[in-house]
């Protein structure tokens, strides 16, 4: 069984739903400003190396990373 000696730090785990809610936001707003910003066949001719996954990649690295960051501390 572990035992924290700090368990207050924990609280900090509430943190990873706000985080997940602003980059939802954060990928709702760019798709907006991409879908305002012209016609969606020269859009994407525009942007064609442009990667779908790697942000989400990338959010669920640094999300895990705070997660054990707080679990180590």
């Amino acid at each position: 069984m572990f035992r924290f000696a700090h368990s207050e730090y924990l609280y900090a785990l509430a943190l990873i739903p706000v985080f997940i809610v602003f980059f939802i936001a954060l990928v709702r707003w760019r798709k907006n400003a991409v879908r305002e910003f012209g016609d969606h066949y020269l859009v994407k001719q525009l942007m064609p190396g442009k990667a779908h996954t790697k942000p989400v990649i990338k959010f669920v690295l640094i999300s895990l990373a705070f997660l054990l960051l707080v679990i180590g501390v």
